[in-house]
């Protein structure tokens, strides 16, 4: 009765998992607010070095305490640290990267005493990573990876932040989802014989009964000509019903087979149509750059990034009343980060410009 529609359940609630999800909310209250007073009192009794997450539930503890640390499981798959000045997190015990599947570091711990926490791989005087020290610590992808995680210019202190859904708001009904697949998750491990009803769809080509012998991907090609619309079409349906099933793995919202079929169909509908774009006339720029009023001056910024070279750069130009400049940059960023967050780059360096 508890399982989702989707998986042939009623979808009602697991009023276990509700209580832990509600249980949650109260934790993470004491995480928003540690100078609140239950905050400061649970810290005084229960943990007075260290923080609640590693907080052990202790000899004679109260109902209030047992009962929120029995939420801690929830919080702690459902959070992660985001980098300010580093002090706080531990670099291979603490989640911070931003890796789905673990958000931990993979690459084999240093020995060196001096490397525990992220904030040594902070060069306080250029506000930005030791890249040196990042690429000599950690594995290629790891370092790079690390290296596009950006720092604010004013290194704030570290904060932990939910990761329950795409928002990053904590609600308790993306708490509740958490806590459900931890029941499920230990369910299954205490199950030694398994799930004998667990099906593998396209495991194998069904087509081979009739004398097809290929791989199901070329068996459709083989049967369906190249140039049909219904090819594009079912390639975009498979591709659809890949990342659905990917989002289901991964305990992320997934759609019901008919909205993958619906977005299937808009993604074909859409490549069919830009095939008959006219790309050949050349574009028009509609707008053209207007001088400030006189007594200021205008910033024009601007950010590119390069597959191909792997890196980002950074561009600014100031100018007055005139169109005379008056300060430019052209600055090369130490990675390659993504087109959006190379504009944020772009603005900041503007405005510190300026």
């Amino acid at each position: 009765m508890c399982m989702p529609k989707a998986q042939g359940g009623m979808g009602f609630r697991n009023l276990q998992d509700f209580n832990k999800a509600m249980l949650a909310k109260q934790l993470w209250q004491i995480l928003q607010n540690p100078n609140s007073l239950v905050a400061r009192a649970f810290k005084a009794k229960y943990f007075p070095i260290g923080d609640i997450l590693n907080a052990n539930l202790g000899s004679s503890p109260s109902y209030s305490w047992r009962s929120i640390h029995i939420s801690l499981d929830v919080i702690r798959k459902g959070t992660r640290w985001r980098v300010g000045n580093g002090k706080l997190i531990h670099i291979w015990e603490d989640k911070w990267l931003p890796t789905p599947s673990t958000y931990k570091v993979i690459s084999p711990p240093n020995d060196m005493p001096q490397f525990p926490m992220v904030s040594s791989l902070i060069d306080p005087m250029t506000r930005w990573w030791r890249v040196d020290m990042v690429r000599a610590t950690f594995l290629p992808f790891e370092a790079n990876l690390i290296l596009r995680i950006p720092l604010s210019n004013n290194l704030p202190e570290d904060k932990i932040i939910w990761i329950g859904n795409s928002r990053g708001d904590f609600t308790v009904k993306s708490a509740y989802h958490i806590a459900h697949n931890l029941s499920e998750s230990r369910e299954k491990e205490e199950c030694s014989i398994g799930d004998p009803c667990k099906l593998c769809l396209w495991s194998d080509n069904p087509l081979r009964t009739h004398g097809i012998n290929k791989s199901f991907l070329d068996s459709t090609i083989f049967t369906l000509p190249c140039n049909s619309s219904r090819l594009g079409a079912f390639l975009c349906h498979r591709l659809g019903y890949l990342v659905n099933k990917n989002k289901i793995v991964h305990k992320d919202s997934s759609l019901l087979p008919p909205q993958v079929w619906k977005l299937a169909k808009n993604v074909s509908e859409d490549f069919v149509s830009s095939a008959t774009w006219d790309l050949g006339q050349p574009r028009t720029t509609p707008f053209s750059w207007v001088p400030p009023s006189s007594g200021f001056h205008k910033i024009n910024v601007d950010g590119a990034s390069s597959e191909l070279d792997s890196f980002s750069s950074v561009g600014v130009v100031i100018r007055d009343c005139r169109g005379d400049g008056v300060a430019t940059l052209c600055k090369p960023l130490q990675t390659r980060f993504s087109a959006k967050l190379t504009e944020v780059f772009a603005l900041e360096h503007g405005i510190l410009l300026a």
